[in-house]
């Protein structure tokens, strides 16, 4: 039996996203599309390093993660503090935050 729970994505730690992927056991709980695209932006930002240019995340991801999504998305996970997003240049960078490290609002 699966439980389901829609919990904003926004809410859950980086690392409790990982614990309750797609587990078959019982009491177990799936993640919601919106929150598996997120872990895929974070996953792509941490495996490209910190400073990734915003372009290059949004072309890896293009065949998963709409564009208006990886915006809106992206947004999300700044204002919960999970992503940084810095001007460089014309362009941004996105980038995790650094443990211990507070984001001021």
């Amino acid at each position: 039996m699966r439980v389901l729970l829609t919990v904003n994505c926004l809410q859950l730690h980086p690392l409790a996203l990982y614990s309750s992927a797609r587990s078959e056991e019982p009491g177990s709980v799936e993640l919601t599309d919106k929150e598996r695209k997120a872990r895929a932006i974070l996953d792509k930002v941490q495996q490209l390093g910190d400073g990734s240019p915003i372009r290059e995340i949004k072309q890896l991801l293009k065949k998963s993660i709409r564009s208006d999504e990886f915006e809106a998305i992206c947004k999300m996970l700044e204002e919960a503090g999970e992503l940084l997003r810095t001007p460089k240049g014309k362009t941004f960078t996105l980038s995790l935050p650094k443990p211990g490290s507070q984001v001021l609002s």
